[in-house]
This record gives structure tokens, C-alpha cells and sequence, in this order.
């Protein structure tokens, strides 16, 4: 999205108790197209302020350093700024928008474990996304182990289904039910998942198979098997998931664990390259995890082939290239990382004249994302300051406050210590968020 110079998964769904262990990832926007992830455009540099060249034999004086890591109450003032950006939107015509934005810092929130807040927040939902939300919070309590506030969000998110289309109250359902099997609660998430339709079947199964017996593979295997084999996109994509899941069970088991990569593998052919990139990157996570580099290595340049091969918007190639440099940065290839964000970062300045506007801050959220992880923290401000300056071009307010509200959180997910400049240029775009709408 712009000069190298100036600083940077439907996906699958995994149950919360997994996304939780390594927060970042639930900190970005699914890479696919079906997540509908919006951003729009413009232009700002702040002006470089001249240094302070300090005596080569004096040390620094710590107190004249700024921190480096913000505070989880400065990270959660993030989030909250989002969530009141994202309330800016009027309702009327805007309804869904609004929400999807206020979900977007809920979620945020739950990923910084204030599920209090959260749930505070979810309150302000007006549309079936509160119930949703609610059913990740429950996702979080359950991964928590704190059974009564579990059940108690649960039964708030279930009062709120009666009225919703089918496919909405399913999703609810399914999301209560992930959050009792992670209680242990088998009986209770069986029933609530019973008659959900394709999109929702197999994703209970994703937290069964975190605490599978052995003996329980060769069945579950010949059940993703029968899913793949329909050819349904959903079906496939859910069993893909529960194999991935499979794998990070039985990752000390060479056999088990060899048999579930290759169902992760025969599953290529009904899913889209970005879904393929995502779970081959929870499997180099998971190999990283049990201490086995190599294979962490070699599932990692394998998503990196399957980007090189397939062809891309420009918009979702950066985002992939992010996703996968920030993959390496966990799995302990903190240089490769680096190559591949500025890479990706040269990429985006090439093409950004064929990106639509509202599409051009997200990619640039996650490869801030990825500086942000491998310790570049001026380069992460450089490249949020630029992901603002290119959601505020949009001559209508919606999209601005849709990704401005979206900073705000990823910001705060990526826990550096904003720049006076990047705050100065939020506080001036929250301002501006007037009709036209």
C-alpha cells in the first residue's frame, strides 16, 4: 500500500479455546472474500521531525524512552474508540454495517481477555450479531473454565434466537454448542448442534477432536473422508478444519499425525487457495508448538507456493503474503518474516492504483500486524499511520468509519504504543465522520 520506506479464515473457524492460544490470528480479518472485509483510500505523511543526536559514550536516560508495549488498559482504550466509531454509523440504512463493525471490536475485546467489557459491549449490537457474540464469549469463558459464566451468556445468547432467519440462529447454536463440548458437555453440544444445516456441520468437531483418543482417529478420519467426498464447499472446508485440529491433538503421535496432514491435503481440491494457505499455516503453527521446526518450515513454504502459483487481486496477494510472513514470525523466522512483509509492502505500492479504495486499508492492517510481531514497532506505526491515511478517502463517512474502527482495534491486538502522529491523524479522521454517510 504504499513506499517500502514509509513503515507496513468463509475462513475456516476454529473454536475459540484454540484461537485464543495464539491471539494475533484471531487478530486479523479472515483473508477471504467472503468475509467482506471493506477499507477505503487517501494520502497523509506526517512530517519527519529531526533527531536528537546524543553523545556516543552516554547512555540513554530510561525515562526518556517511550515504551515500546502498551498497557492491556491503553489496549482496551483502543478497542473501545473503535467500538464507538463503528456506533457513529446511523442505523437507518446502516444497520448491518454497524453491527459488523461493532463485532469486529467485541471480538477484539474478547481476544484481550476482558470478557466484561465484552460483554458490555455486545449489549450496543442491535442485530443477530449480538447473540453471535455472545456465543464467542461463551467460546471464551468455556476456554476459561469458568463453567458459570459460560452457561450464563449462553442462556442470554439462546433468548435471542427465536426470530432470527435459520441460518443465523444455527450459527448461534453451533457457537453455545462448541462452547459446552469445550465444558466437557458432550450430550449438551450434540443436541444443540442436531439438524444445523452444511455451513454449521463438522464445527463442534473441531473442539471433540482437541481431546480425541487414538482409538477415536480411524473414525473421525472416515467421517472429514465422507465430508470431503460430497464435493460441498462447506462440508469440505469444516472437515479440512477438523483435520487441522486433528493434527494439533496428535502432534506427538508420527503416525496419527502424518494421517491427518494428509487429510488436511485431500482436501485441497474442494477449497478455495486462501483456505488451503490458512490451514497449511495452523499446521506449521502447531508443528512450531511441538518442536518440530523442520516440518514447521516445510508447511510454511508450502503455503508459500501455493500463493506463488495461484493468481490474486492485488489486495488479497498482499494480505496473503502478510499472513504468511507473520506465520514464519511465529514459527521463529523472524528475518524471512521481515523480507516477505517489505516484499509484500513493495507490492502493494506497485498495484495500489488497481485496488479499489475501500479495499486498500486491510492488507496494509495486517502487514502492520506482522511488524508489529516481529518487534518493528516504528514500522508498525508507519504502516497503521498509512492504513488510516488510505480508509480516509472514501468521500462517504460508512467506509471511513468502518476501517477506522477496524485500526483501532488491530492497533490494539498488535499491543505497540501509537505514535503521536498516528493518534493525532484518528482523533482528525473520528472528527470528520459527518454525513454524507
Amino acid at each position: 500500500m504504499l513506499q517500502v520506506t514509509v513503515g507496513e479464515c468463509r475462513s475456516l473457524q476454529f473454536p475459540l479455546c484454540l484461537a485464543l492460544a495464539v491471539v494475533f490470528a484471531t487478530g486479523c480479518r479472515p483473508s477471504t472474500r467472503e468475509s467482506e472485509q471493506k477499507a477505503d483510500g487517501g494520502a497523509h505523511h506526517a512530517a519527519a521531525q529531526p533527531a536528537t543526536v546524543a553523545s556516543p559514550m552516554a547512555s540513554p536516560d530510561p525515562a526518556e524512552i517511550p515504551p515500546r508495549v502498551a498497557s492491556l488498559e491503553a489496549r482496551i482504550a483502543l478497542v473501545q474508540q473503535g467500538f464507538d466509531i463503528a456506533s457513529m454509523i446511523p442505523k437507518d440504512p446502516h444497520e448491518r454495517d454497524r453491527a459488523k463493525a461493532q463485532e469486529w471490536c467485541v471480538v477484539a475485546m474478547i481476544e484481550l481477555g476482558d470478557l466484561a467489557r465484552a460483554e458490555a459491549l455486545a449489549k450496543g449490537i442491535d442485530t443477530w450479531r449480538r447473540p453471535s457474540v455472545y456465543g464467542d464469549i461463551a467460546r471464551a469463558y468455556a476456554a476459561k473454565g469458568e463453567t458459570e459464566n459460560c452457561k450464563r451468556i449462553a442462556d442470554r445468547a439462546m433468548a435471542l434466537v427465536p426470530g432470527l432467519l435459520d441460518w443465523q440462529q444455527e450459527r448461534v447454536r453451533v457457537k453455545i454448542a462448541q462452547a459446552m463440548a469445550t465444558l466437557g458437555d458432550r450430550a449438551a453440544a450434540a443436541d444443540l448442534e442436531r439438524g444445523v444445516g452444511e455451513p454449521e456441520i463438522g464445527k463442534v468437531a473441531t473442539v471433540t477432536a482437541t481431546t480425541a483418543k487414538s482409538e477415536e482417529f480411524d473414525a473421525r478420519a472416515a467421517e472429514i473422508e465422507a465430508w470431503i467426498a460430497t464435493g460441498n464447499f462447506d462440508l469440505a472446508r469444516n472437515a479440512v478444519a477438523v483435520a487441522v485440529a486433528l493434527y494439533q491433538r496428535f502432534g506427538t503421535d508420527d503416525t496419527l499425525r502424518s494421517r491427518a496432514e494428509q487429510l488436511v491435503r485431500s482436501g485441497y481440491a474442494k477449497i478455495p487457495y486462501d483456505l488451503r494457505v490458512a490451514a497449511l499455516l495452523d499446521l506449521a503453527k502447531a508443528a512450531s508448538g511441538a518442536g518440530r521446526p523442520e516440518d514447521a518450515r516445510r508447511l510454511a513454504d508450502d503455503a508459500q507456493s501455493i500463493l506463488a502459483a495461484a493468481k490474486w487481486l492485488a489486495e488479497d496477494r498482499v494480505a496473503q503474503q502478510a499472513g504468511i510472513a507473520r506465520a514464519n514470525a511465529a514459527i521463529g523466522a523472524q528475518e524471512l518474516a521481515r523480507t516477505q512483509l517489505i516484499a509484500a509492502l513493495q507490492d502493494f505500492t506497485e498495484h495500489r492504483n488497481g485496488i479499489v479504495d475501500i479495499l486498500r486499508a486491510r492488507p496494509l492492517r495486517l502487514l502492520a500486524l506482522g511488524f508489529a510481531e516481529i518487534g518493528d514497532a516504528d514500522k508498525a506505526n508507519e504502516v497503521f499511520l498509512l492504513a488510516v491515511d488510505e480508509g480516509a478517502a472514501n468521500p462517504n463517512a460508512r467506509p471511513r468509519a468502518e476501517d477506522l474502527a477496524a485500526t483501532c482495534a488491530d492497533l490494539a491486538r498488535a499491543g505497540i504504543v501509537p505514535s503521536d502522529a498516528l493518534r493525532a491523524r484518528i482523533a482528525t479522521v473520528q472528527s470528520g465522520l459527518v454525513a454524507p454517510w
